[in-house]
């Protein structure tokens, strides 16, 4: 069985973005994914990500890829 998922930051940055935290956006979007696959009776193979910006603010940047 082959399992996949997706999931995007939505409030979660706009959370981070209010309390000026970005290092825990990352981490917690990699859990969710493997949280979705693991109750599906599935083992994580790999890990695909990409940031994607309007506009690039370099320290949040580099905070967002800490997790």
């Amino acid at each position: 069985m082959l399992v996949s998922s997706a999931d995007g930051v939505g409030t979660k940055l706009k959370v981070a973005m209010a309390m000026e935290v970005h290092s825990t956006v990352g981490g917690d979007l990699v859990n969710h994914c493997i949280n979705d696959i693991l109750v599906q009776g599935a083992e994580p193979l790999f890990f695909l990500d990409y940031l994607a910006m309007e506009n690039s603010i370099p320290t949040s940047s580099s905070n967002l890829s800490k997790a």
